[in-house]
């Protein structure tokens, strides 16, 4: 008898490595606008093995859920809440496929012909809440868009977006166009204000203002940390991920990264975002097709890898415009470790609805899971379905995280741009965004100090210890300032020689400005403003052209005295732009070499007889609206252009001119005289277009200084500071807006309020006692010249001159003359003549 042993052998399968593999379904196309439509895009994200769905749940202002803040969108089958049943659906899968509500941050109106139907559309709701370019335009060529600056705004989408992650079982949640258009745009009347606030500055900043470009970068990084570290607070294990900018040629390095389009461009720093952990899963849309682009990809890839910190990337393809060919190309190099050992976590096809230039998404899919022509790889790019990667800093963590809001007590109001320094295992100087909010994730667990500072508030301070996995919650309340409570709304309007400030005061007060060149001390003041007033004028006159002021807001009601902080103006003159703060685009090349360049270096770029391949743009920052001359400032050398093309935006709009740059060097030229140049307008552009074959065109420098404008005799305008400080625009001399019987001329060389008519030239007569008349005026400003004149018959034209001589205003700005009353006849009529000063 024999016994037969079967040995049979077996070994356990592993688990396939977990990897993100993911889809971008637009709402411009059938997905999910139905259950049918659900159903299939389940089905085949399986089919797919795709593990992970960014469905864009808000479009443009609307919403494909049940939303508390925004208008149902118009195209969802009746009684469907689509997120719900994707959520649904999606959770059913083994494994599970998760759900990302991918939300579209600032455009949010696609129609120039149209509005939106729904009259809750935030379009509707909001149109102070509009994004515009620096010359005014709202309209980007494709959308309205939300302006980033507006504390509105980032209280919508904090709303919108805690209102998803809060009431829907979603895996995680999603930015797109997370960004500026350009660094033309975020120019909001409110953003504006905040950002002048904030610097202390006035006027429109210059579009490549590098503090400006910050100070937007900063709003959009706002709303990215306050969402994500309020979302992991409510729920710890929720994945926040963005749809991040390339674009072509790519950073090979860290210091190319401060020129690439998403730093410089659209103002989107997601590489300060991951290094800062305020995304979970960053997805650069690294759309370029493999054939074309090559190296574009292969730089984009690399150095997203590099910077994940300690984070996750998913590269982003661009499905539709490459074969599929392509894409699995793609697909298996984001699984390829950089230099430094990085590989990426997986990727993301854009989109669902385009899957491939030359295939249908039936062959798409099965291409990435069976063994096609398309691949020459034996085994399939997706042969196996695996979850999406493990993240330890939300399953394991180690490190805590605080969130906290600056609160200004009474009132419990935000505090915008206070300084929070925290101090501990680590050392950090924060700011508060428009809410006040601020905060810090992946802290050492361990305690530390808290404090914060903001302009004349008391600082507030506190201590706490965070824990590894935790959101720490601080609040910091700062007591007011009594003085910045009650004078607020601080403005400004400087012209060549004068300034007009405007305030309000919480309650009716007495105000007046105490003002000095800056550094020096505040020795001039303005007369006193009405005592019944809340909203308050004054102007400053005999200033210095050119000059920065420094000045101060005193308000004096019955039982206090309010001194505002130190604030600045600058009277206008001349604005000198040199090349290092200038845009550039194209092929540009720095020379320091000519010994007759401006500053410490110039620009310079081959010309070309085609269409311009090199611009460059000088961009002042107008505070004072007028007439300037302009003008440029060039290396002249043999070699130079003979006819440079530069162009000049004004008010009235485009003038060109030609330079010869080989000759007339290390010296202002003339390029345009008396231009009328508003706030959004003063831009000078060169190019390298020059119909010629050799040589360089120089971009160095450009001047613009500014020319009075004729004195307002009748029928000439008053000048274009004035008026646009009070009307927005040019406006006529004899107009009469507030009918007080002085038209704006006279209103200007008075130095009164055209537009409240109890602000126009008074005088009258007192008669003190025997032997003296006293002749009083109002307002009398330092600099004009008043002069007394008399007659005995009001029909004749002789008019004798009295007297120049006037003493000082009082405290109310009213002037006296006093005229001797000997020898006056019983009827005598005098006038007073106003002029400027010569």
């Amino acid at each position: 008898m024999r016994l037969a042993f079967l040995l049979v052998g077996f070994t356990a399968q592993s688990a396939p490595t977990p990897e993100w593999r993911g889809l971008w379904v637009d709402g411009f196309h059938a997905g999910y606008k139905s259950r049918s439509e659900i159903t299939k895009l389940i089905s085949d994200a399986r089919r797919g093995h795709f593990n992970a769905l960014f469905v864009e749940v808000r479009k443009r202002g609307d919403a494909y859920y049940d939303s508390l803040f925004e208008p149902r969108a118009t195209d969802i089958e009746a009684g469907l809440d689509p997120l719900a049943e994707l959520i649904r659906q999606g959770h059913a899968q083994t494994p599970r496929i998760e759900i990302h509500a991918w939300i579209v941050a600032y455009p949010f109106w696609a129609s120039q012909t149209s509005n939106p139907s729904q009259p809750d559309h935030p379009y509707n709701l909001h149109p102070d809440w509009l994004m515009y370019n620096d010359v005014g335009e709202s309209w980007t060529g494709s959308n309205y868009q939300l302006d980033p600056g507006h504390p509105g705004v980032q209280a919508h989408l904090f709303n919108v977006a805690m209102d998803i992650i809060s009431r829907y079982d979603v895996d995680g949640f999603h930015w797109d166009y997370i960004r500026y258009p350009g660094t033309q745009w975020g120019y909001n009347p409110v953003a504006l204000e905040r950002f002048n606030r904030r610097y202390n500055r006035s006027g429109q900043p210059s579009r490549t203002d590098s503090v400006w470009m910050q100070w937007r970068r900063d709003q959009v990084t706002a709303v990215v940390r306050r969402v994500y570290l309020s979302a992991i607070a409510l729920k710890p294990q929720v994945k926040l991920s963005a749809a991040t900018i390339t674009w072509a040629p790519g950073p090979a390095n860290a210091a190319e990264w401060l020129s690439t389009a998403a730093y410089s461009s659209v103002l989107q720093d997601w590489r300060g975002w991951m290094a800062e952990g305020i995304l979970d899963l960053n997805l650069p849309m690294a759309y370029f097709n493999q054939d074309s682009h090559p190296d574009a990809w292969a730089r984009w890839s690399t150095f997203a890898k590099d910077n994940k910190y300690r984070r996750q990337l998913a590269l982003g393809t661009g499905l539709w415009i490459n074969p599929v060919a392509n894409t699995l190309l793609q697909f298996r190099s984001t699984r390829v470790p950089t230099a430094t050992g990085n590989p990426a976590e997986g990727m993301c096809g854009f989109s669902y609805a385009a899957p491939a230039s030359d295939a249908s998404l039936t062959t798409f899919l099965e291409a990435l899971t069976t063994p096609t022509t398309y691949d020459p790889q034996p085994v399939p790019v997706f042969d196996d379905y695996p979850e999406t990667p493990d993240m330890p800093w939300k399953t394991e963590p180690d490190r805590g995280h605080l969130l906290g809001y600056a609160v200004e007590m009474p009132g419990e109001l935000p505090v915008d741009g206070a300084n929070v320094l925290l101090l501990g295992p680590v050392n950090k100087l924060l700011r508060s965004d428009a809410h006040g909010c601020f905060g810090l994730p992946d802290l050492p667990p361990g305690e530390y100090r808290l404090s914060a500072t903001a302009g004349t508030l008391a600082s507030a301070e506190v201590t706490f210890t965070t824990q590894a996995g935790v959101v720490s919650l601080q609040n910091l309340q700062l007591a007011s300032d009594p003085a910045e409570v009650f004078v607020r709304a601080v403005m400004t309007a400087p012209g060549p020689t004068e300034a007009f400030i405007n305030w309000e005061t919480a309650a009716p007060a007495e105000c007046h400005i105490e003002f000095g060149p800056a550094g020096e001390a505040l020795d001039r003041q303005s007369f006193v403003t009405t005592p019944a007033a809340t909203a308050h004028e004054v102007l400053l006159t005999a200033l210095l052209p050119n000059t920065t002021y420094d000045y101060r807001v005193v308000a004096e009601t019955t039982d206090a005295r309010y001194e505002s902080s130190l604030r600045t103006f600058h009277t206008a003159g001349e604005i000198i732009i040199d090349n290092p703060v200038a845009s550039f685009s194209g092929s540009w090349l720095a020379g320091t070499s000519a010994p007759d360049r401006y500053g410490e270096d110039y620009r310079y770029a081959g010309v070309t007889d085609g269409s311009a391949t090199a611009g460059a743009a000088f961009i002042p920052t107008i505070e004072t609206p007028g007439y300037y001359d302009v003008s440029e400032w060039h290396t002249q050398g043999a070699n130079r252009a003979e006819n440079a093309p530069f162009e000049i935006v004004h008010a009235a709009g485009i003038s060109r001119v030609t330079v010869n740059q080989t000759v007339n060097g290390g010296a202002w030229n003339l390029l345009a005289s008396r231009r009328a140049i508003t706030p959004g307008t003063g831009e000078v552009r060169l190019n390298n277009a020059t119909g010629g074959t050799s040589g360089v065109v120089i971009a160095d420098a450009v001047r613009w200084v500014y020319g009075d404008d004729p004195p307002p005799a009748s029928g000439n305008p008053p000048p274009i500071w004035w008026s646009w400080h009070h009307f927005g625009g040019p406006t006529s001399g004899n107009a009469d807006i507030d009918f007080d019987g002085y038209n704006n001329a006279q209103e200007y060389l008075a130095g009164t309020n055209p537009r409240q008519a109890d602000s126009h030239l008074r005088f009258w007569t007192e008669i003190t006692g025997p032997g003296e008349v006293l002749l009083r005026f109002w307002p009398q400003h330092p600099g004009r010249r008043y002069s007394l004149l008399a007659t005995d018959d009001p029909g004749s034209s002789a008019w004798t001159p009295v007297t120049e001589a006037v003493g000082p205003a009082d405290a109310y700005g009213v002037g006296t003359f006093a005229v001797p009353q000997a020898g006056v006849p019983s009827a005598r009529f005098f006038r007073l003549e106003v002029r400027l000063p010569e």
